[in-house]
């Protein structure tokens, strides 16, 4: 039989609109009272919740991390008791026995039993700085997305820009994009527009520009993309200020100049000393400075396959209070 360890817990089952919440009260080595309420999820009923705990003496509760249900839940009840948020799929019910009651006095049960190995659950601020890099991965991805889109629609134009730029994103594709929209350069002239070592494919720029066939329906949704994209690139400035801010009021920067620093060794090793030269340099002075200078600040760098690097805020959200050193480790840093 397995020992109780715990004599004074609660199982919390959640739900959209309602918890079931069943708690446990006993000596560890007799059989401890149960009892069993419904609350609302509102705010005043899970202050009602965490008032009833706190009259029962209850110290530790648990729940399952059901969709971002628990969250509320876990707001209000943080600073009063001990929360465990457990993974559904390692507190699973037996088959048939399956309810809502029944739910929260088997987590209840588990947790008295120290059956639960809880999800870490970073602080506060942890939390709020996870939500920004989070929400900066979400739209570099939209904004991939929004490339593939304009590719797409080049390509029912039958313009073969793609096959001749390998950026068709670059300087000097965002050019020739540029004059296809406005509709007035023939295809020599849109191909003159090339620049630095773009030149040299004068001849087959021009060949993929011959005869396309780009309407007004094309441009204007080419336009919808390159609008969202503006959008996008300005809310993802607004983030690069905010993580940065975020890492300086939480007391990270030293762990962030670190990992920044190993980061860069890393990132040496894997394309050489001549490509990371080159970054360096773009980050001089100069018109793209700023682009840079973010990507540098949160750990971003240019690859020469055309990828970026984005797991230095991750991993710095994933440290929190852990320990720093074996986080490098893992890295194999």
């Amino acid at each position: 039989m397995i020992a109780a360890e715990i004599e004074r817990c609660a199982g919390i089952d959640v739900g959209k609109k309602w918890l079931a919440v069943c708690i446990l009260v006993g000596p560890l080595d007799a059989e401890p009272h149960s009892e069993t309420r419904k609350f609302g999820t509102n705010v005043a009923d899970l202050e009602q919740l965490r008032d009833w705990l706190k009259e029962n003496g209850i110290t530790h509760a648990v729940m399952e991390s059901t969709g971002s249900y628990w969250k509320p839940v876990f707001n209000v009840l943080e600073e009063a008791l001990t929360v465990y948020l457990a993974n559904p799929h390692q507190v699973k019910p037996r088959k048939g026995h399956k309810t809502d009651n029944k739910d929260g006095h088997w987590l209840a049960h588990l947790l008295r039993h120290a059956m639960i190995q809880p999800s870490f659950i970073p602080k506060r601020e942890i939390r709020e700085l996870r939500d920004l890099t989070r929400r900066r991965k979400k739209l570099i991805g939209a904004g991939a997305s929004e490339k593939n889109r304009i590719q797409k629609v080049l390509e029912d134009a039958n313009v073969k820009l793609g096959n001749v730029l390998s950026d068709v994103f670059g300087v000097s594709g965002q050019l020739m994009l540029n004059a296809l929209l406005e509709g007035k350069a023939g295809p020599r002239e849109i191909a003159q527009m090339a620049q630095r070592r773009a030149r040299k494919k004068i001849p087959e720029l021009v060949a993929a520009l011959d005869k396309h066939r780009m309407s007004d329906h094309h441009r204007r949704m080419i336009r919808f993309s390159v609008e969202h994209m503006e959008l996008l690139e300005k809310q993802i400035a607004q983030l690069d200020e905010e993580i940065v801010a975020k890492i300086r009021d939480i007391g990270l920067v030293k762990e962030w100049e670190v990992l920044r620093v190993e980061f860069w060794h890393v990132h040496k090793l894997k394309h050489g000393s001549r490509d990371l030269l080159a970054v360096q340099k773009s980050a001089q002075p100069g018109p793209h400075r700023a682009r840079i200078s973010l990507g540098w600040l949160l750990g971003e760098a240019p690859s020469t396959s055309g990828q970026s690097w984005f797991f230095l805020p991750y991993w710095i959200v994933k440290l929190g209070e852990q320990s720093f050193h074996f986080a490098t480790g893992y890295l194999g840093l």
